[in-house]
């Protein structure tokens, strides 16, 4: 047969076209789907990997057998269209989606649009095949339409645009390719290429990789010349008016689109915040720009998963093409100018990556929360996006309200005497992932419950196998947190405030993989109470969760009798709150020691009227107050109808005076301050009326932030009171305020009325010889010295939750800045085995953990105790673009040639040898 061009073009398409689907089919049906896709749907499946990978691993694996069905029954006798399929749609298609896997980040608004813009170009692509195809002589007229303009428009732009973006970046990186693959080549030993290239999967792979590499190399330039070219012959060679207005408006509304979407906004706000925040001038015009500063601190944050590089950090075109290449210094850089301004969606408007730190330091300045706290799920998902992992063991806030650890039993014990009980809770835990977990639970009990056991467990018929130990706070959170990092198993329970507690709980073991079920660990809590004002037994109320979950397959369990669960937004079942015996006439009298105590009901008591009361009550100014304004007039109209003389101020790091609660209307919540902030701020104004005590009312606040807060010490020579309008209780609070409060003879109150009940004179008065030893929410509790004649039963429960009422007593008059006072008050919560303030439970399983608490009980700081601020780092994409610190090997062949050795790998795997990671 006579060979011409048109048989040279036609035989040349198909000998590319079919040899590389060829060698697909064999390598996808013998490696590609059974060693490397199955067990990457198997690891989506199993939670090891986002799900949404395997859609674009689908993608990749399905697209060259529909191509070969196509090029069977549509495009067999037309090479041309085949070639024009191949490059301009099957290419393409595969390269953009290998770039979004291995890329992989979060969509910002510019980046979507270019996706989207790629979407219409490549459907409008396909459906120009096969219309012409289908009718090759009508072609010209049937797509003549506004949508056809349209699509073919869309086609030129995106061919355009990615053709030279895809060709600056191939152009050095095909020299790279080769000088790497040299490279490699030249180092191994001739026994191992033979090893390579004999065996024939292995040859079939490196024929394969670098066949793909060639088109891929190929395509920019095949991306250009087609769409381009099809752009002319449809629109160009038969533009009219119409066609031009249809051409016109979509040029200007993508290139528009482009531009607006690409806009970033976050170095305006951060000028702006650099040069007005903390300014009280300024703070309204922030406050009417909180959305714009919001959207543009989260973006800061979230830089490293939106964007690929930055633009102070892109300057790898600059470096491979002076090295590559060997242009000058000029030329490449404007090489680069010409890359990062095509890359504009990709990258991220600022120097280098720390402005992360920078957005999330005014984030919590300006809206008075973290943002891994307020912006959780978009945190989180953007994260998980880009299938990176948590770095840290510990569950902080981007793990609460996840549902990763399930509680499938809760048992709970209630075991009653002389007035008190003893309430043991059990539950059964099971990490539902493949990651090593720990589970959080911050709760609240009454100041008239005290917590006295903490267990864990592996082995379900011995569930207190791990008993814990009473240590000081400091050196139970050092030792917790060293075992943490080193994946080994403690418990520890710590008292956070004065009805908040904190339980943490690693390592919940992993799901072994293809395994419905992991293996449980026990955990069981113990605490003694006495019955509320209702006459029901308290129960633990969860205020935070992180990690752990319950639904409707959880059992339930009450004194050993299975019962139905009530609502699922609760913890623990409701069923389970009754109290049998409730003392009678609101009055419990027993002898604890050489002390008669009496623990008398509110109701009981009279109290007469809080008049004659004169209060400072501080407003806190922060920025969460603001939805608070009502409940703030509603506790001082609360205060005014008590008759308690009051003076107002609204403070931030400054306190203003104000004259009637009227004026609230007028202040600006802003910002971030802690009630230390606040208290040392009206301490600085000069006040002519003296005050009994001191009010701050507040909100949840932020606990985690309190390690930003001002490190100036402040003291209050009266008491200090929280009071937390919103009812809702912080999960902990810093050590030094509790500290301040409890110094003060202060407290932490939930309404103006229970606050009013706590200073008012008449109860600390002394009747009968009998003294106040504590006031809590429901009780006064009296003590006197005990008679000869005195007689009262007395209870393990009874004696432990008397001794945390004394402990709290001392922390009040006792000095707490002096070593040896907090070594006799944990002293005595060790005798009775009780968490309190200075003293938390620690759950060792081994004797190195008990000997490295030793050494911490020893240390001067033993007592002192960090700030848990939750804050969860995670690894971050590579940066693709910015240039190395140090020299690195042609990475480029080294990935592609490293493709070649993983039939190698593979194949070891059948033979035994552990590579699981491989993938």
């Amino acid at each position: 047969m006579k060979l011409n061009r048109k048989t040279v073009l036609r035989r040349s398409a198909h000998l590319i076209f079919w040899s590389w689907h060829l060698i697909y089919v064999i390598l996808a049906l013998t490696v590609i789907f059974p060693h490397l896709a199955m067990p990457m749907f198997s690891a989506a499946v199993d939670g090891l990997m986002p799900f949404h990978y395997t859609l674009y691993v689908s993608a990749i694996l399905t697209l060259p057998f529909v191509s070969i069905l196509l090029a069977v029954r549509v495009f067999r006798f037309n090479p041309v269209l085949l070639m024009k399929y191949f490059y301009g749609f099957e290419m393409a298609m595969l390269f953009f989606v290998l770039v979004r896997m291995l890329t992989f980040r979060d969509f910002n608004p510019g980046l979507f649009w270019l996706i989207a813009n790629v979407f219409i170009a490549l459907t409008a692509w396909l459906l120009y095949l096969l219309q012409e195809n289908r009718a090759p002589r009508q072609f010209r007229e049937a797509t003549t339409g506004p949508m056809w303009t349209t699509g073919s428009t869309i086609i030129g732009m995106v061919g355009l645009y990615f053709g030279l973006l895809f060709l600056i970046i191939m152009i050095p990186l095909s020299v790279e390719f080769i000088k790497g693959l040299f490279h490699i080549l030249a180092g191994l030993e001739f026994k191992a290429l033979i090893k390579i290239f004999v065996h024939p999967l292995m040859w079939l792979s490196s024929v394969f990789v670098l066949f793909t590499a060639s088109l891929f190399i190929v395509l920019p330039l095949a991306m250009i010349w087609l769409y381009l070219g099809h752009f002319k012959d449809q629109v160009v060679k038969n533009l009219n008016p119409g066609r031009a207005i249809v051409v016109f408006a979509v040029f200007i509304i993508n290139v528009s689109g482009f531009f607006i979407l690409s806009q970033q906004p976050q170095q305006e706000v951060f000028r702006m915040l650099d040069e007005k925040m903390g300014q009280s001038k300024y703070e309204q015009e922030l406050l009417d720009k909180a959305p714009l500063i919001r959207a543009a601190l989260l973006n800061g944050y979230l830089a490293r998963y939106r964007y690929i590089s930055s633009t102070g950090l892109s300057r790898r075109m600059e470096k491979s093409y002076r090295e590559s290449l060997l242009l000058s210094k000029s030329a490449a850089d404007k090489v680069q100018q010409l890359f990062n301004a095509l890359s504009l969606p990709f990258l991220y408007e600022g120097e280098n990556w720390s402005d992360v730190k920078r957005a999330e330091k005014y984030y919590g300045e300006f809206f008075d929360t973290p943002i891994q706290k307020s912006e959780r799920d978009t945190v989180f998902k953007a994260i998980k996006r880009t299938w990176n992992i948590m770095e840290s063991n510990e569950a902080g806030l981007l793990s609460a309200e996840k549902r990763f650890v399930h509680i499938n039993r809760q048992s709970i014990n209630v075991t009653e005497e002389h007035g008190a009980a003893t309430i043991t809770i059990s539950q059964t835990l099971e990490n539902q992932t493949f990651d090593v977990l720990e589970a959080l639970i911050h709760f609240t009990l009454p100041e008239d419950a005290v917590v006295s056991g903490l267990w864990l467990s592996d082995d379900p018929a011995h569930p207190q196998k791990y008993p814990c130990v009473v240590a000081p706070k400091g050196a139970a959170q050092s030792v917790y947190k060293a075992e943490v990092a080193r994946r080994v198993d403690p418990a520890l329970l710590e008292q956070t405030g004065p009805y908040q507690y904190r339980l943490r709980v690693y390592p919940i073991p992993a799901k072994p993989r293809h395994d419905d079920h992991g293996d449980h660990l026990y955990m069981r809590l113990e605490y003694q109470t006495l019955p509320d004002v209702t006459g029901k037994w308290p129960l633990p109320r969860i205020l935070e969760k992180r990690n752990l979950y319950w639904d409707d397959d959880t059992e339930y369990r009450l004194n050993n009798k299975d019962i139905q669960r009530g609502e699922l937004d609760t913890w623990l079942p409701p069923q389970a709150a009754l109290a049998h015996n409730p003392p009678s006439a609101g009055v419990l009298t027993f002898v604890s020691g050489d002390k008669v105590v009496r623990a008398v009901a509110q109701q009981a008591i009279d109290q007469g009227s809080a008049a004659g009361l004169r209060l400072a009550v501080l407003i806190d100014g922060s920025y969460s107050m603001t939805i608070n304004r009502n409940a703030i007039s509603s506790a001082i109209n609360e205060l005014e109808a008590a008759g308690v003389d009051h003076d107002l101020y609204f403070c931030r790091r400054e306190c203003t005076p104000l004259q009637s609660g009227e004026e609230i209307s007028e202040q600006s919540f802003f910002g971030n301050s802690q009630p230390l902030d606040q208290l040392g701020a009206f301490q600085k104004i000069s006040t002519t009326r003296p005050h009994q005590a001191i009010l701050l009312l507040t909100d949840e606040a932020s606990y985690e932030l309190a390690a930003e807060s001002s490190g100036e010490r402040v003291e209050s020579s009266k008491p200090f009171w929280l009071v937390h309008l919103d009812d809702r209780l912080p999960y902990a609070y810093n050590d030094k305020l509790l500290d301040l409060i409890y110094r003060s003879h202060g407290g932490i109150c939930q309404s103006i009325r229970e606050v009013l009940f706590r200073l008012n004179p008449r109860l600390h008065l002394s009747a009968g010889g009998d003294r106040v030893l504590a006031i809590s929410r429901d009780r006064i509790w009296f003590e006197r010295d005990a008679a000869a004649g005195d007689i009262g039963n007395s209870t393990p429960s009874l004696e432990k939750i008397t001794a945390a009422h004394r402990i709290r007593k001392m922390i009040r008059i006792l000095d707490t800045e002096e070593l040896s006072t907090l070594d006799t008050i944990h002293q005595l919560a060790q005798k009775y085995n009780i968490v309190t303030h200075y003293s938390s439970m620690l759950v060792l399983v081994n004797d190195r953990q008990k000997e490295a608490l030793k050494t911490a009980e020893q240390d001067e700081s033993r007592f002192e105790r960090e700030v848990e601020d939750g804050h969860q780092d995670s690894s971050t994409p590579l940066d693709p673009f910015s240039v190395p610190s140090v020299p690195e090997p042609e990475e480029w062949a080294l990935i592609v040639i490293g493709l070649i050795f993983l039939g190698c790998a593979i194949r070891r795997r059948q033979q035994g040898y552990l590579v699981q990671n491989i993938c």
